[in-house]
């Protein structure tokens, strides 16, 4: 079953330009902590910040074996095209391509998800047995640090709509797109076009003007997250063979971009 991120991007776009206005906060200018920088520079992490987020039926988030930091839930994932054995829920259209409803992208999105996430399992499951004992505990650190980036990532995505009936949609695609280039950036990574200290300074400029459009719990849920992002950032490169101000450069360009289009939907 395929998923287009295009167009996923565009139900988003549509959806949130909506419904989005009621479930931001519109204040900027002097929110508090504007100032504190996300990258590098940052060293003491922030309290961490407990989402209010209610994910209707699902429960995505996974603490992992630290000998397996695998995705995977507990149980086996449903796959896309059966139907989803917990109570109360219902199989996915049979052509997520075109969801026609709220409830059918939500269960799209989910679906998008356990597929990506598959993926990432099974190249994981591969890579980790080709490595030395020192090498697969290094991927193992970079693997949870990856995954608590990930959880706070789209725990404060999908806050924009916080209770609202596309919050699930916005959380699931989240996931899986974070996954996609998780896998992505295991197989082959990018090739970079920007120095390190290129790609850092054009990150903290993104942060400085993200934070400046938040304000209470936001602002602190984007803080935690990017304290999140330099510790994988950190063991990812560490575990990366090669030039790590390349690795460096490539990550930070990568979490340039997801900002760049977080940062597009808070100012719908």
């Amino acid at each position: 079953m395929p998923f287009p991120p295009h167009k996923w991007s565009l139900f988003l776009v549509i959806a949130l330009a909506t419904f989005a206005p009621g479930c931001r906060s519109d204040s900027v200018g002097d929110a508090p902590g504007s100032e504190s920088a996300p990258s590098s520079a940052v060293t003491t992490p922030a309290p961490e910040v407990q989402s209010n987020a209610t994910i209707p039926e699902i429960e995505p988030t996974v603490t992992p074996n630290p000998d397996s930091p695998s995705t995977e839930p507990d149980s086996p994932s449903t796959a896309p095209e059966t139907s989803v054995q917990a109570a109360g829920q219902v199989e996915p259209p049979a052509n997520c391509n075109n969801p026609q409803t709220q409830l059918e992208m939500n269960l799209c999105a989910k679906a998008w998800f356990e597929q990506e996430d598959a993926k990432l399992n099974q190249f994981y499951q591969d890579l980790k047995a080709t490595l030395s004992s020192e090498k697969q505990s290094d991927l193992i650190t970079a693997e949870l640090a990856w995954l608590d980036f990930r959880d706070a990532n789209c725990d404060f995505e999908a806050s924009q709509v916080e209770g609202g009936s596309m919050q699930p949609t916005l959380y699931f695609s989240c996931l899986a797109e974070l996954t996609r280039d998780r896998t992505a950036e295991l197989q082959q990574p990018t090739p970079i076009t920007l120095s390190y200290d290129q790609a850092d300074q054009q990150l903290n400029e993104l942060y400085q003007t993200f934070q400046s459009i938040l304000v209470d719990q936001n602002l602190d849920a984007l803080t935690t997250t990017q304290l999140n992002w330099i510790n994988y950032r950190d063991a990812n490169c560490a575990y990366q063979q090669g030039d790590t101000d390349e690795c460096l450069a490539r990550v930070t360009q990568k979490r340039t971009q997801q900002l760049e289009e977080q940062l597009a939907m808070w100012q719908l």
